[in-house]
């Protein structure tokens, strides 16, 4: 399979499957102690009808889930014991539900969008409802964390909070068929409008209007094509020719491996594109040149540990009309098997 329809595997939980009397008994294992049901207010017997998805893209995690009502706590040992610590942005599609902490007390209902903190002890009475969340590890954002903090149980109504929501409410029902490739972008988009709404300013207002169109990672990987013949291209270079800090390259290509691997797999991409082409009259070895890969020896085993076959190979079946299977990607490493599983990679 091609590595741009490689799609993501969400970790997906649902009860509706079992028998009613086993249903909550299943929901509470898939939560895996995150956080601690109040049995009094809940009669598991007569059935927990929930569902969910979790799909993690770049550092972030966003969930949609239907539940039913429910009563529940995060306490101080469920937080000594994970050591979690996410912001949560939450958005209710239907029903409503009443957070505590400490002596604040916040209610939540469709309309509004609202941030807390897996770090604060809390409690949470919810009806029967439907639900939007966003988990952001704070090393998402280490300059901007205090200003994030002060956000938490507090109205979220300015103009750009505004179209945070209405962007996480889309991203949420686009996820299921966003493809790995195209997650990073995604991840990248939703970096730009959380700084911009939860600590606007000129800069990052503009970065995420940048964000809803070209991307700055696809901004990188054209500057690679368009100078991958420099057999110096490399992270100074593309700093000065793309307009970003090294800290923020390093940052947006981290995902696909680095910087290193980013132009090795563009430089690939464009000689297989050459050597697959009937049409093509350069010889292996200047194409290779030309996409800035100058050893004979470490292009043919690079492009046959990405592809399956050597240059050569590749160039051989093209010109006779044959039709080469690309050897795809390994296949995406399965999901966590609960959330709690899933939060704690987050970040890494």
């Amino acid at each position: 399979m091609p590595r741009a329809a490689v799609a993501m595997w969400p970790l997906r939980e649902t009860t509706r499957h079992l028998r009613p009397a086993e249903q909550f008994d299943f929901w509470h294992g898939c939560n895996d102690n995150l956080v601690e049901y109040d049995l009094r207010a809940t009669a598991p017997e007569s059935g927990f009808a929930a569902e969910a998805a979790t799909w993690r893209f770049g550092g972030f995690a966003l969930m949609t889930a239907t539940t039913p009502a429910a009563r529940y706590r995060r306490t101080p040992a469920q937080l000594r014991r994970d050591g979690l610590d996410h912001w949560t942005l939450s958005i209710p599609l239907r029903g409503h539900r009443v957070v505590r902490i400490g002596d604040s007390t916040v209610v939540a209902a469709p309309g509004h969008m609202s941030l807390s903190s897996l770090d604060q002890p809390h409690e949470v009475d919810r009806t029967q409802s439907a639900w939007i969340h966003l988990f952001i590890p704070r090393d998402t954002f280490p300059d901007i964390g205090p200003a994030i903090d002060a956000l938490r149980l507090k109205p979220l109504d300015t103009p750009m909070a505004g179209l945070l929501h209405d962007y996480l409410r889309l991203l949420a029902a686009r996820l299921p068929q966003v493809t790995a490739a195209e997650a990073v972008h995604v991840a990248a988009a939703t970096r730009a409008m959380l700084a911009a709404a939860l600590a606007p300013s000129p800069d990052r207002q503009a970065e995420a209007a940048g964000a809803s169109g070209e991307t700055t990672v696809a901004r990188v990987r054209r500057t690679i094509r368009e100078n991958m013949h420099r057999a110096t291209l490399g992270p100074d270079t593309l700093c000065r020719l793309v307009g970003v800090s090294r800290t923020q390259l390093y940052r947006l290509l981290e995902p696909f491996g680095g910087v290193a691997a980013t132009i090795q797999a563009e430089r690939l991409r464009a000689a297989r594109a050459a050597l697959g082409d009937p049409a093509e009259r350069r010889s292996v070895a200047r194409i290779a040149e030309d996409v800035g890969l100058f050893s004979p020896s470490s292009f043919s085993r690079m492009f046959r540990d990405t592809y399956g076959c050597t240059p050569s190979e590749m160039r051989q079946a093209a010109l006779g009309g044959q039709v080469v299977r690309i050897a795809g990607p390994a296949r995406p490493v399965p999901p966590a098997a609960t959330l709690r599983q899933l939060l704690g990679g987050l970040g890494g």
